[in-house]
């Protein structure tokens, strides 16, 4: 998809969507110059960034927080803490590595270890793995899983475009605007969950179907998500194929 394209399709962004033509730098905790679009969500642009002080890429997560008219926006900076909290505390080879965070003008900015691209984007491109290598990322996802469950925490939005990758196949887990805290004094395996529907975020065709009828979550609940990924790469697309779409998300 061109910028062009991606401008049109998330409107919020506005010229921030537009590639530089001259250098410009960015940030106080870091200082960095704006390459190009490397990702792009519901509510967030992922751009790909040098920092200016040892020439290294990273990757910059931008929220739009601040708006003219309503000034900050309190729910989606909330979720944007509960997502910086969790990577705070990782450390782990199967983790992407958290570098900082700061607000800038209208953007909150969240600076990130960079990869090449993710699985989504590799299926994409070159279509279903192969059995061998399914083993070989999958053996990777889970030591990442195991240690998020260790830390107390549910991904909830396990799939391919939440697993980045690089040249030597290393993967590592993203994104985790929808991961959880296991409730106080529950184990790993309970099904104890607090939220309300209108919480709820995620892609239905990987999600558990406790998850959407809000029965409850826990570390089996990334474990469905870990096998709908697993089909995912077997067939190089939607896990469920066309039975389960954005049209009848919850048939499931």
């Amino acid at each position: 998809m061109s910028t062009n394209q991606l401008s049109q399709s998330n409107p919020l962004f506005g010229n921030q969507m537009q590639q530089q033509t001259e250098p410009v730098e960015y940030g106080q905790i870091i200082r960095w110059r704006q390459g190009e679009i490397i990702g792009l969500g519901s509510s967030s642009i992922v751009y790909s960034a040098i920092r200016v002080d040892n020439n290294t890429l990273l990757a910059v997560k931008k929220f739009k927080v601040v708006s003219d008219v309503s000034g900050i926006d309190q729910p989606k900076l909330k979720i944007i803490k509960n997502e910086i909290q969790k990577y705070k505390q990782f450390e782990a080879a199967n983790i992407v590595k958290f570098y900082g965070c700061e607000l800038l003008d209208q953007f909150f900015c969240i600076y990130l270890e960079q990869m090449e691209t993710s699985l989504a984007n590799v299926l994409s491109e070159y279509g279903y793995f192969d059995e061998a290598t399914i083993r070989y990322y999958t053996k990777q996802i889970l030591t990442g899983l195991a240690y998020l469950h260790d830390q107390k925490i549910k991904h909830l939005d396990l799939k391919c475009s939440n697993i980045l990758t690089n040249n030597d196949g290393i993967v590592k887990l993203c994104d985790f605007g929808s991961s959880r805290e296991f409730k106080k004094g529950s184990s790993n395996n309970s099904s104890s969950f607090t939220s309300l529907k209108s919480q709820i975020v995620g892609s239905v065709q990987w999600m558990a179907p406790e998850v959407i009828i809000e029965k409850g979550s826990g570390s089996k609940s990334d474990i469905w998500s870990l096998g709908c990924t697993i089909v995912e790469m077997f067939n190089g697309g939607n896990p469920w194929g066309d039975k389960i779409d954005d049209q009848n998300l919850y048939l499931a």
